[in-house]
């Protein structure tokens, strides 16, 4: 005679661990999915409330220097970016350290530090 399942009031043939097919599923533990990735912000929340600040007060800047303040060969053209004279860091929202300055004078800038700092376009970030 064939074993019966254990399920209450069940009269199904047995089919693993003493139940049929229908209750063993019920029985048996549930065995967890995959574990929850956790997704890491690009930026911190801190780092995304400088940048909601910085970009309206460069927004202000831009349209109180409208013209690139660099005059690196006698430069007229519309400033578009904001040079950082000491770096972002601590002086992101400095306005004092900033400079309107078009992108073929900040390229310059940029990539000669050394004529930058002569001319006073640039300063050391350490001090």
């Amino acid at each position: 005679m064939p074993k019966i399942c254990k399920y209450d009031n069940c009269t199904n043939p047995v089919f693993s661990n003493g139940y049929c097919r229908n209750h063993c599923r019920k029985t048996m533990p549930k065995v967890s999915k995959k574990p929850r990735q956790i997704r890491i912000n690009k930026t911190s929340k801190k780092q995304v409330k400088l940048n909601t600040e910085y970009s309206k007060e460069r927004v202000k800047f831009l349209t109180q220097h409208p013209l690139c303040q660099a005059k690196l060969i006698d430069c007229q053209k519309e400033a578009s970016e904001i040079h950082h004279k000491r770096g972002r860091g601590i002086y992101m929202l400095d306005t004092s350290t900033w400079l309107a300055v078009c992108r073929a004078c900040h390229h310059f800038i940029e990539n000669n530090p050394l004529i930058s700092k002569n001319l006073g376009l640039s300063e050391n970030k350490l001090n």
